[in-house]
């Protein structure tokens, strides 16, 4: 279904009954990036996953794509649909998104599971950081499709779940209807002075923090400081995987999250 939130026509999907918990994709994919969760964890929580603004099904706007503008989207889509303190599971850039929402609203935050999670004002390695540089450039001069399958698909970042033909067509299929409007029109995320990695220890609701144990080492840094700096945080390493260990290894990370959501207050 489609639902209003501010300037964005959301595609989201809601399922089950009981607790509630809030699946948030990465970049450039879309809420079908969960779909090895959403039955196991629809038969015990009553859950919702949704596409990003500029993503998947959900509408491109012009206007402001960063940080904040992605979690007040959250926001207003919890208030459409009813939830009121969730916890949130985000992958990359939708772990990024929760930890927003856990600092800027944390009465509506029940608990986080970061899953390979990014982090802003984190120092990443050159080489992560050439390797955006070279998808922004090839959006612009080749276009945001092939960009994706020549820069981004073939990066490092894919290396483990090229291994698993299926899985990364169907990962492919879901890149292709990323909008690029973040590439095409200079509407880069701002950084405030005060990023998400300077605010980790205000964040005070259960974390669990899990990385592929084959994501490249910036993620895995980026793992070990949160699980420092956010107070009772668990860590936790999905063996075989890498940086969409969900996706990845669903048989392992299903059951850890599962356990991890059945023991929150």
């Amino acid at each position: 279904m489609y639902l209003q939130t501010g300037t964005v026509a959301t595609h989201c999907e809601l399922g089950g009954a009981g607790s509630e918990v809030v699946f948030i994709h990465g970049h450039a994919i879309d809420a079908r990036q969960w779909d090895p969760q959403w039955e196991p964890f629809c038969a015990r929580h009553r859950c919702l996953r949704y596409d990003l603004r500029g993503h998947g099904r959900s509408s491109a706007p012009p206007g402001d794509y960063s940080l904040d503008r992605f979690a007040a989207d959250l926001e207003i889509l919890l208030n459409r649909v009813g939830f009121e303190r969730p916890a949130l599971i985000g992958l990359s850039f939708g772990g990024l998104i929760a930890m927003e929402l856990a600092l800027s609203a944390p009465q509506r935050v029940r608990g986080l599971v970061l899953v390979d999670t990014a982090l802003e004002g984190f120092a990443y390695s050159e080489a992560y950081r050439r390797g955006w540089r070279a998808v922004r450039q090839a959006a612009r001069r080749d276009g945001v499709r092939r960009a994706l399958e020549q820069a981004w698909l073939s990066s490092e970042l894919f290396r483990p779940l090229r291994g698993q033909p299926a899985r990364f067509e169907q990962i492919r299929r879901m890149a292709q209807g990323y909008s690029g409007v973040e590439y095409l029109h200079d509407r880069s995320r701002r950084e405030p002075a005060q990023t998400v990695l300077h605010r980790l220890q205000q964040i005070r609701c259960p974390t669990l923090v899990l990385t592929g144990e084959r994501d490249s080492d910036d993620f895995h840094a980026i793992a070990t400081l949160i699980g420092e700096k956010i107070s009772g945080a668990r860590r936790l390493v999905i063996r075989g995987a890498g940086h969409l260990s969900c996706f990845e290894n669903p048989a392992a990370f299903n059951p850890a999250v599962l356990d991890f959501l059945a023991d929150l207050p």
